[in-house]
């Protein structure tokens, strides 16, 4: 495979291809095995993650408190280079870049404003937190305990806040949606939303990606998928389970979208979660014009075009053009096709130049590993249209 001619094989890969989708969508169409937990699968809508600031001047700190600080240094002189005041523990100054202190439940992370002289800290936690499964969304109770909670393990370890009276400024929308077939299945439908929308961040572990900016996002993908990457044991993990997440990530758009900025304005509003979740899905991802493009069929090029996106250089262009990420990946495996494409274009992954080159073109790699395995293939519209109206049903239905 070291000598093979990329672009003589092309017409190849769409043969290959069709292969690959037959006998893919024939193992979708058999019906999937229910487990002990689907009868018991709560589909509540509720929070994933949270974050709050601070100023450190509205905490309390202990000189004993763990905290990592991260100081950059000169490798010559082995002075720290750009290193701030981060807060004030029992009269003494502690700088840096950055002090962080986390747990399996938690973040705790310390960092100066680019703009001022201030510090804040951040904390954040998770669906995870303090449970054995991080299955469920939290529920407005939930979020109170948990809150608490981590109030009570950093005040143990030296630190004294109150996350009610913190900003709110990271706020995940999540629910578990049960679909009639494997998650992978609906590949063709996930494909003719991020086809058609700027895919900011791939998830190569399970069936999913990320739509929006850096203000929000709408993420989609295998829950079961997940959980089994982050360890928990296959009865934990629940099948044909998609989860769709919108998460908002300033706190001046948590504040247009649910009308909160802290953690007793979210308990007050909590019924604005549900009608926020569903106006932005509608909006930016499950529009009428998205639903009318699915009468086409996503044939070969078409996916070509949405695995293989804008680099500069022309012999990586051509490359793109021909959709030999795809192929590359189908025909030899994701590892092997590393391997092979740093080989034939020469690229020294020793210097920066090239180590750049190759993070970009594995990211092509990534993409197309990705789309295998989410199986958005060559299908009829129709197909495509029906499996795109179950999916948009079944999470708006909430």
């Amino acid at each position: 495979m070291g000598n093979l001619d990329i672009k003589c094989l092309a017409p190849l890969s769409i043969r290959v291809f069709a292969v690959f989708v037959f006998f893919s969508f024939r193992a979708c169409s058999t019906p999937p095995k229910i487990r002990f937990w689907s009868d018991i699968l709560d589909t509540k809508l509720g929070l994933d993650k949270l974050q709050f600031l601070l100023r450190t001047d509205e905490i309390s700190i202990s000189p004993d408190f763990p905290a990592t600080i991260h100081s950059p240094r000169n490798a010559a002189t082995g002075e720290e280079l750009n290193t701030r005041l981060l807060y004030v523990a029992g009269g003494t100054p502690v700088t840096g870049q950055r002090a962080a202190f986390l747990t399996n439940n938690w973040q705790f992370v310390i960092s100066p404003d680019r703009k001022s002289d201030v510090s804040f800290c951040s904390v954040q936690f998770s669906a995870g937190a303090f449970s054995k499964s991080n299955l469920e969304p939290l529920d407005s109770d939930q979020c109170f305990e948990v809150a608490r909670a981590v109030e009570a393990e950093l005040a143990e370890k030296g630190v004294k806040l109150d996350l009610s009276h913190a900003k709110l400024t990271r706020l995940d929308i999540a629910q578990n949606v049960r679909l009639s077939q494997p998650v992978a299945c609906y590949g063709p439908a996930l494909a003719a939303v991020g086809a058609r929308k700027r895919v900011r961040k791939m998830d190569f572990g399970g069936t999913g990606f990320i739509v929006g900016n850096k203000s929000w996002e709408a993420g989609f993908y295998d829950k079961g998928a997940q959980m089994l990457e982050l360890g928990y044991s296959p009865d934990q993990c629940p099948e044909n389970t998609l989860r769709p997440e919108v998460r908002f990530m300033k706190a001046r758009v948590i504040q247009d979208a649910v009308s909160c900025g802290s953690l007793p304005e979210l308990r007050k509003n909590w019924g604005e979660l549900k009608p926020a979740y569903k106006r932005f899905l509608k909006r930016d991802v499950f529009r009428p014009k998205i639903e009318a493009n699915t009468d086409a069929s996503i044939d070969f090029h078409q996916l070509a075009r949405f695995v293989c996106e804008g680099e500069s250089q022309r012999k990586w262009q051509a490359f793109q053009r021909e959709g030999m990420p795809l192929f590359l990946v189908l025909s030899m495996g994701f590892e092997r096709a590393k391997v092979y494409v740093s080989e034939e274009f020469e690229i020294d992954g020793t210097s920066d130049a090239g180590k750049k080159q190759l993070s970009r073109i594995f990211v092509q790699l990534e993409k197309a590993d990705f789309a295998l395995k989410m199986q958005a293939a060559t299908t009829t519209g129709q197909e495509v249209k029906a499996l795109y109206r179950e999916l948009k049903r079944a999470v708006l239905s909430v």
